[in-house]
């Protein structure tokens, strides 16, 4: 909702024709665009942090012991630490925040309207919901489940007998961290692109 409209409320004000006087301007424009979808996105994981913080006081949930998370547990005793694993969430988190506001900002670029970018999300919602809980055989190709650490291998295996499902074994975080990045390029390109081609008169 935040990344929607940082385009389109520039064009229904009036804004951009003033600060896309030059052609030259355009790609700094957007990249300063890009620049708040990142913020945004390391913003909306700091709040997280501080509610899982506020929560764990609230519920006095230890910092040691057997009530950590399966993924905490897991990624401990392969011989990582808490810090190593939030920098991992971390990462995945952001990329895919970013990924979508990217996503967001591009679809309101195209249609100079940001309520087709909000179907866009929840088009991607609804696949990845569909990907986490019913089909996850098309995980690969999901953005949303890109995010989930305790959807990679090895930790989705952590606590489960028998065989490891091979469809997880080579979804792994550095898979995740390359798709996550390819979609960043990809976007990015296409942004560049079309900011540099479109009308920005109000009349056009």
């Amino acid at each position: 909702y935040l990344i929607g409209d940082i385009f389109t409320r520039d064009c229904e004000g009036g804004y951009i024709e003033f600060f896309l006087s030059r052609i030259s301007n355009r790609v700094s424009y957007f990249i300063s665009k890009v620049a708040i979808v990142f913020i945004t996105s390391n913003l909306l994981f700091l709040c997280c942090l501080i509610n899982i913080i506020i929560i764990s006081f609230v519920y006095k949930l230890p910092f040691k012991g057997k009530y950590y998370y399966e993924v905490v547990t897991f990624s401990i005793k392969s011989g990582n630490n808490i810090i190593t694993t939030l920098a991992i969430q971390y990462g995945l988190f952001i990329l895919t925040l970013s990924t979508l506001g990217l996503f967001i900002l591009i679809i309101s670029l195209i249609f100079n309207n940001s309520f087709y970018s909000f179907i866009g999300v929840i088009l991607l919602v609804l696949q990845g919901l569909n990907v986490v809980f019913r089909d996850q055989s098309k995980i690969y190709f999901s953005p949303m489940a890109q995010g989930i650490v305790s959807l990679h291998s090895p930790f989705c295996f952590y606590g489960i007998s028998g065989i490891p499902d091979p469809t997880f074994q080579n979804f792994t975080i550095n898979y995740s961290i390359n798709y996550l990045e390819i979609m960043l390029v990809l976007l990015f390109a296409i942004g560049c692109f079309r900011i540099r081609n479109m009308n920005i008169s109000r009349k056009g």
